[in-house]
């Protein structure tokens, strides 16, 4: 069943959570959901779970989603239940222990945890890369797109002024821009 941004929106209201959506690649013109559905993947990787809504958008339009995240998120847990997603498996590589994580953590927690996701990584198959990962780190960027590419397309999330790393990324591969997302297929 497709799940589009009305529905989100609606779930998240009812909790009390609609600030779940700041950040988050899912927006009310359904742009995330309408590429998604256009590129008709069978089973996808996302880079960057984070709160896990583009997970469940994801997972609306896929038999099967992996999503990799350096730091558990229990929101991401939360959301994945919430909608009933079952064709997902959730993978982070270490616990939130502080209340507030700012970009940096990120960043730090990408440098120490990203090979091990890209390993891990490199032993699925898939059809569809969604990278929302580290934003800040033109290499890591680069070396989440090597672990992926074998799959033919990838989505970029993020491809905006704001994380100028990700432009540069995207433009010297030769992706699409499309709005805040960016497209790069073989």
């Amino acid at each position: 069943m497709i799940i589009e941004y009305k529905e989100i929106l609606d779930k998240l209201t009812d909790i009390n959570k609609i600030d779940l959506l700041e950040s988050s690649a899912v927006e009310n013109n359904n742009r995330l959901l309408r590429y998604i559905k256009r590129l008709h993947p069978k089973v996808a990787v996302e880079i960057g779970t984070y709160r896990a809504i583009s997970t469940v958008v994801l997972a609306s339009v896929c038999d099967f989603v992996y999503t990799f995240d350096v730091l558990y998120q229990s929101y991401a847990e939360s959301i994945l239940e919430l909608f009933k997603t079952e064709n997902v498996k959730y993978i982070y590589k270490c616990k939130n222990e502080y209340p507030e994580i700012i970009e940096q953590d990120y960043i730090d927690l990408s440098l120490m945890y990203g090979d091990e996701i890209r390993d891990e990584i490199s032993t699925l198959d898939f059809d569809l890369a969604f990278i929302d990962g580290c934003h800040g780190v033109y290499k890591e960027v680069k070396k989440d797109f090597e672990a992926v590419e074998k799959c033919g397309t990838v989505l970029f999330h993020d491809y905006r002024d704001k994380f100028p790393e990700i432009i540069k990324f995207c433009n010297s591969i030769g992706c699409e821009p499309l709005g805040e997302f960016a497209l790069w297929q073989k």
